[in-house]
């Protein structure tokens, strides 16, 4: 991750997880780690242990991997149907349809996202 997404890494040396809120002890570095870096958004199925009433406090907001994948592809379709066909033409030794990749994506948490890109695909 540190070669692919550098500006992904955040450093959270001296990072005390007590400093945050959360339903879950566990689930506090994650959003020191959030509100330290320049993002705004935390993406996650647990909108349970990362509420708004808590996260608003630092200026952050949760989105499930759905919604941003919706989002993406309706802000920028021709680059995630050009990411999906690459997906697919990356599969080689386990070759998937464009339907079973989407059929995954759907059963993986993105169900919405599915259905928006087979839609587009026709």
């Amino acid at each position: 991750m540190q070669h692919t997404f550098p500006d992904a890494m955040v450093d959270c040396a001296g990072l005390d997880p007590d400093d945050y809120l959360s339903p879950d002890p566990e689930d506090r570095l994650i959003i020191g780690a959030a509100h330290r870096s320049p993002a705004d958004t935390i993406v996650t199925r647990n909108l349970t242990d990362f509420p708004d009433s808590i996260l608003m406090r630092y200026g952050l907001r949760t989105q499930t991997p759905d919604s941003l994948m919706t989002n993406l592809l309706a802000t920028e379709p021709t680059a995630v149907m050009t990411a999906l066909n690459g997906i697919m033409r990356a599969l080689k030794n386990a070759p998937l349809t464009m339907s079973e990749i989407l059929a995954n994506l759907a059963a993986a948490g993105a169900p919405g996202f599915a259905v928006k890109a087979a839609a587009m695909i026709g």
